[in-house]
């Protein structure tokens, strides 16, 4: 079944989980968590992971990406964010 969600809108949903890596790997988590959000928003209203456009046609999915999003988030507030890749974090 994995095959099946991620099929739909696959290259979108490849530049979206991209961007999340990239900024993550560059520590800018909150910009993790702003496109995990566009992916549950996306998600959400069928864009990518869904067959049709509707309201919550891949609420699996939307979810997931929202929890991302909190973990990025919750990451940037416990540990800290440097705003330039190779800052220090103190």
């Amino acid at each position: 079944q994995g095959m099946e969600v991620l099929g739909d809108g696959a290259i979108v949903v490849g530049l979206i989980l991209a961007a999340i890596v990239v900024f993550a790997i560059d520590n800018k988590l909150h910009m993790s968590a702003y496109y995990a959000l566009l992916g549950a928003a996306l998600s959400y209203f069928g864009i990518i992971h869904a067959q049709e456009l509707g309201f919550g046609m891949a609420v699996g999915p939307a979810i997931g990406y929202v929890l991302m999003a909190v973990f990025f988030l919750l990451m940037r507030w416990t540990n800290g964010s440097a705003d330039e890749p190779g800052e220090s974090i103190d």
